[in-house]
C-alpha cells in the first residue's frame, strides 16, 4: 500500500537494516506524514522493484513537480544493485531538485524545518547476487539550504566494499539514536536471522518511543538470504 499524497515525506522514519554475510534483515515503522508532520495514515516503507527491495525516507513524492521517487526506481532498469544504485543518482537529481526548489518557492520557514539536517532524501537498495547480499545506501544532501540554487551532493556506502569489514554493515535511522541503542545493545548483527531480527524490531520500537509524533507501528520486518525473503512481521506491507 502507497498513500497518494501531493507531498509525501517519510520525515522520520525509524529503518533498522542489518547485513551480515549471510542474510539481510530490515525493520521499519509504518507511520506516514506530510511535509508539517501531520499523519496521513500508514505506508509499507519496504517496497519492491523488479529483483530488489528499497527503503526511501525524506522527500520521496511531490506531485506539483512531478517528482516521483518510487516511479522513477520502478522504471530503472539494471544488473545489479550497484548498477541500479548509479542509474538512479543520475536520473533522480533533477527531479528532486525541480521539487526541493518548488518545496522551498511555498514556504521558505517550512523549508528550513523540514530540511534543516541538509538531507533531502534517503534510499537503501538491497538484494542478493551470487549466494552473497548486495546493499547500497544513498544519501542526497543539499549543500547549501539557502543559495539560489538548489545544488545536491551525493552520498554512497555499500556492501560488499570497505564500508562492510568481514561481510558486515549497519544502517540505523534517525542516526542520531543510534549510539544510545548500540550501548545497550552491543553486537546487535550477531546470532541467526531470528536473533538480528528481533534486534533490529527493538531499534524501531526504540525510535517509536523517542519520536511518538512522526514514528509508530505497525512494524515490518523481513529477512533477505539466498533462499527468498521471509517475512517475519509484514505490518501494512503485502508480501
Amino acid at each position: 500500500m502507497v498513500l497518494t499524497l501531493c507531498v509525501q515525506q517519510l520525515q522520520a522514519t525509524a529503518i533498522a537494516v542489518i547485513v551480515t554475510p549471510r542474510f539481510i534483515v530490515i525493520a521499519t515503522d509504518s507511520k506516514a506524514v506530510d511535509d508539517r508532520v501531520a499523519p496521513q495514515g500508514e505506508t509499507c516503507k519496504i517496497r519492491k522493484a523488479n529483483d530488489l527491495f528499497y527503503v526511501p525516507n525524506k522527500l520521496v513524492r511531490h506531485a506539483a513537480s512531478g517528482y516521483d521517487l518510487d516511479q522513477i526506481i520502478q522504471d530503472l532498469r539494471g544488473h545489479s544493485v550497484v548498477d541500479m544504485a548509479a542509474k538512479l543518482k543520475e536520473i533522480v537529481i533533477g527531479p528532486l531538485q525541480g521539487a526541493l526548489t518548488y518545496s522551498r518557492s511555498e514556504d521558505r520557514a517550512l523549508f528550513k524545518d523540514n530540511f534543516g539536517s541538509r538531507q533531502a532524501m534517503g534510499v537503501i537498495l538491497v538484494g542478493f547476487e551470487k549466494g552473497y547480499p548486495a546493499v547500497v545506501d544513498l544519501r542526497f544532501i543539499i549543500e547549501d539550504l539557502s543559495a539560489a540554487e538548489i545544488i545536491l551532493r551525493t552520498e554512497q556506502h555499500g556492501c560488499p566494499g570497505r564500508d562492510c569489514p568481514q561481510g558486515y554493515a549497519l544502517v540505523l535511522v534517525p542516526q542520531e539514536l543510534s549510539a544510545a541503542f548500540e550501548a545497550k545493545h552491543p553486537r546487535h548483527w550477531v546470532g541467526n536471522s531470528g536473533t538480528v531480527a528481533a534486534k533490529a524490531e527493538e531499534f524501531v520500537i526504540y525510535a517509536a518511543r523517542q519520536m511518538q509524533a512522526s514514528v509508530g507501528p505497525p512494524f515490518s520486518v523481513f529477512v533477505l538470504n539466498s533462499n527468498g525473503v521471509q517475512w517475519l512481521k509484514p505490518g501494512v506491507c503485502r508480501p
